[in-house]
């Protein structure tokens, strides 16, 4: 009974040293946070005295143009301090938004919470709704909305990257200057000869809801040489998640071929979100999304975009969302993909469903607003990945990843346009079972272990101690209570002693209680 009343004497002071330890821990994970602010701030107070001091840098894209990286161009290039986590590779677009009814979509034929991309009837729209009444000029497409919304909620600079193709003009440097601002290093392919492009956000306080029409321009001139530039496949081999949006399906196959492959070989997650009906629906488009499909290890798209999918797949036509989630997590991955398939389909303000390779589908409740509070629907679906990408890289299980991207998401829609607070409130919970890649967590983890380690030889120690001062012969034949649960290499360091010390002989003895 002494053994082990000491024995839970020590099980809680080991408690007790480990909540201290995960409190040192956390402290120093703050510390590293604000060491990294400090270095960021530094580092763009030296940009800024080499700008005072009227230098210049001139780098080659494509081998051919030129152009100058001063922090007033458009091409200009941030200092990287350290390789981003998560790179993001689409559609720049600036955002016209405007609010307006629904008089027109009739006339340009556009539905609500829809998007297209331009063709020919609609390029009168563009100059129609610069004119309108408070339009605003906003950072946008997809998946640099997400980029934006993921470095929010992680904090700090420097965790995300994007990738993509603007014009030489002052709309990109809206884009560039808002990417900026939100600590996201922009990686832009400049074209001399076409226009930024743009997207018309047609805003209708029926719901409210949103039409998009996007006239891409110069985002479609990306070309996959772009990424294989050194300086822009390091960020590639270098990331822990890469994502792009369905709509840079009908830019760069290529580009996304070579990135999805190179996932595989770095163990890297490739994500991917249907975006829009169409990427489903034009045979091009879709050729390339059910090419990529084995190399997705995460796959977003709302309700609407999953039954376009399914359509697509040609299954059965009256499947429900949660059962065609599952049937997409179950596709075949690719060889050398080592994971099952994320499939996490949103329904607006309803749950989100997220199913897993082999695990029954779960449901997520988003966060409730009430409808006078939303501003634009906009960017509802570019913050819920962004939010839910953030969670991934802090190592979050599904739960939490759903509430960021439910947060994320709850907070743009109270803006007009892909924007946020200054700072995000959620607070990212890790789950300790959840499976970490990285080289920062292999050290963390191997401190962890280490201590363990040093525990166990503690108690070892502690516990030969003990019962040494029993040798006198006190101890007498009781029954071990079911509770004592010591490590067996602690046990077997324990046997001389209590074989001498009591009347159990030998080891089977032990044992057999």
């Amino acid at each position: 009974e002494k053994v082990y009343n000491s024995i839970e004497e020590l099980r809680t002071a080991t408690n007790d040293n480990f909540n201290a330890v995960k409190i040192c821990l956390d402290d120093r994970d703050r510390q590293h946070n604000e060491v990294t602010s400090r270095l960021d701030r530094r580092l763009e107070a030296i940009d800024l005295k080499l700008t005072n001091m009227g230098r210049s840098t001139v780098k080659t894209v494509q081998g051919a143009q030129a152009f100058d990286l001063s922090p007033d161009h458009v091409g200009a290039q941030q200092v990287i301090a350290r390789m981003p986590s998560l790179v993001g590779m689409g559609n720049p677009l600036l955002d016209i938004s405007v609010n307006t009814d629904t008089d027109i979509l009739d006339r340009y034929k556009l539905e609500a919470n829809n998007a297209i991309l331009a063709d020919d009837s609609h390029i009168p729209l563009y100059p129609e709704v610069t004119k309108m009444p408070g339009v605003e000029y906003i950072a946008g497409g997809a998946t640099q909305n997400s980029m934006r919304v993921a470095q929010w909620m992680l904090g700090g600079r420097g965790d995300a990257a994007f990738i993509g193709c603007v014009g030489s003009d002052h709309y990109a440097k809206i884009m560039q200057d808002n990417c900026q601002q939100a600590g996201v290093i922009t990686r832009y392919l400049v074209d001399e000869s076409t226009p930024t492009g743009t997207c018309a956000v047609l805003v209708t306080h029926e719901g409210p809801q949103r039409s998009l029409v996007a006239n891409l321009s110069a985002a479609i001139k990306y070309d996959h040489t772009h990424v294989l530039d050194p300086e822009n496949w390091k960020l590639i081999e270098h990331a822990r998640v890469v994502y792009s949006a369905g709509f840079f399906v009908a830019v760069s196959p290529k580009a996304i071929e070579m990135v999805s492959n190179k996932c595989i070989e770095t163990g890297a997650l490739y994500c991917m979100n249907v975006a829009a009906n169409y990427i489903v629906e034009v045979p091009d488009f879709k050729k390339v999304v059910v090419e990529t499909l084995p190399k997705i290890d995460i796959l977003f798209g709302n309700e609407i975009e999953a039954k376009a999918l399914a359509k697509a797949l040609e299954w059965e036509a009256d499947m429900s969302i949660p059962e065609i989630a599952v049937k997409l997590a179950e596709l075949p991955m690719a060889e050398g993909k080592n994971r099952g398939r994320k499939v996490v389909i949103t329904q607006g303000p309803l749950e989100t469903y997220i199913a897993n390779t082999g695990r029954p589908v779960a449901a997520y409740d988003i966060i409730s607003i009430e409808d006078e509070d939303i501003v634009d629907t906009n960017a509802a679906g570019d913050a819920y990945v962004g939010g839910f990408l953030a969670g991934i890289l802090k190592n979050c299980d599904d739960q939490m990843c759903a509430a960021a991207g439910a947060y994320a998401a709850w907070e743009v829609i109270k803006q007009s346009g892909c924007k946020f607070p200054e700072k995000s409130k959620f607070e990212f919970k890790v789950d300790s079972s959840t499976t970490i890649t990285g080289s920062s967590t292999f050290i963390t983890i191997a401190v962890l272990l280490g201590l363990a380690v040093l525990v166990e030889q503690v108690l070892y120690d502690t516990f030969y101690k003990k019962i040494a001062n029993y040798r006198t012969g006190e101890m007498r034949r009781k029954i071990v209570p079911a509770k004592f649960n010591a490590h067996p290499h602690a046990l077997q360091g324990l046997l001389p002693e209590l074989s001498s010390a009591s009347p159990l002989k030998g080891t089977a003895g032990l044992y057999s209680l």
